[in-house]
């Protein structure tokens, strides 16, 4: 990787991106905020601290993926039961256009009995 950046001039977030591609920011990443970086963890996650900046790290996308999907499941099933609704479906995609107020990804659409 030195030899890549040599000569060049790369921020310090290029160059962590380089050390670590798979990395994913738990502050930043939407399915980490939901989840949690104790459930996260609890699940058997690894998450390490980053020493530069106020960040936690999580290493396993597939995991996060998983308890993301869960959790929103679970959340939506305890929504639609509160609030009478007919049903509920989510959408876990990891982006979603603006084509109306149900269209954002990790949100909740729902039907009224």
């Amino acid at each position: 990787m030195l030899d890549q950046i040599r000569g060049r001039e790369i921020g310090e977030h290029r160059v962590k991106q380089m050390l670590q591609p798979e990395a994913i920011n738990a502050a930043t990443d939407r399915r980490a905020r939901f989840v949690g970086i104790d459930a996260y963890r609890a699940a058997g996650g690894k998450a390490t601290a980053d020493l530069f900046a106020d960040a936690t790290l999580l290493h396993d996308g597939d995991l996060l993926d998983r308890l993301f999907r869960e959790k929103l499941t679970t959340d939506a099933t305890a929504a639609a039961e509160a609030e009478g609704w007919a049903w509920a479906e989510t959408l876990d995609a990891a982006w979603t256009g603006y084509e109306g107020p149900h269209a954002s990804a990790g949100s909740i659409r729902w039907t009224a009995n």
